[in-house]
């Protein structure tokens, strides 16, 4: 699952709600027509770009992923956010990661999920959640 873009809806028209859309945005050519398959509002805009541009910091400061999706994907699979596939014998041949997008996970169990993780971060890694936000904010 790619990070999605987040926009704000002014006088008719999208604007980038955080600088991660804006920078992503940027790289399309003027007049472009690009493509969106669907758009809904989500739990909390701040809030999940919050989380997605926190990613992106603790990745390019300490190269523990690829990228923030490679991130978010480890941390969902390290804090059992799994869905079980079963053979046609009914055992359990992979555990695949659930999804946090804004129509299968309601804010209180992203906030539940967002706690792991920055537990799973901490202990597991030694990274402090906002250590890296703060230097996000700093360098902005």
């Amino acid at each position: 699952m790619a990070e999605p873009y987040m926009w704000i809806k002014e006088n008719n028209r999208l604007v980038p709600a955080d600088p991660w859309t804006a920078e992503r945005f940027d790289g399309f050519k003027e007049g472009a027509l690009l493509k969106a398959a669907t758009l809904t509002v989500p739990r909390s805009v701040p809030f999940n770009s919050h989380y997605w541009a926190t990613l992106a910091t603790i990745c390019k400061v300490t190269e523990i992923a690829p990228d923030a999706k490679y991130l978010h994907g480890a941390l969902l699979k390290l804090n059992n956010y799994t869905k079980p596939v079963y053979n046609k014998d009914g055992q359990v041949i992979e555990l695949v990661v659930d999804s946090i997008a804004f129509d299968r996970m309601k804010q209180p169990e992203f906030d539940k999920y967002f706690e792991h993780a920055q537990r799973t971060l901490s202990e597991g890694f030694g990274i402090n959640w906002d250590d890296y936000l703060v230097k996000r904010e700093r360098a902005a």
